[in-house]
């Protein structure tokens, strides 16, 4: 994200189950270019939404 790089380590979104590794991220087809954030992506890192200036931050999260 601009020029940026938000790591998200495989432990995250990769689960195992039955034996198999099992990865959880969905695709989604949509005819313009999009992110979406899901609780793999937000429980790692605080996000500030800000409306008025139409722009998103990110900084790493403390985990417990």
């Amino acid at each position: 994200m601009c020029g940026k790089w938000l790591d998200i380590p495989s432990s995250v979104y990769v689960k195992r189950l039955l034996g198999f590794d099992v990865i959880r991220i969905s695709k989604l087809d949509l005819s313009v270019p999009h992110f979406i954030f899901g609780d793999s992506f937000l429980k790692l890192y605080y996000t500030v939404f800000d409306n008025d200036e139409h722009r998103i931050g990110f900084t790493k999260a403390k985990l417990n």
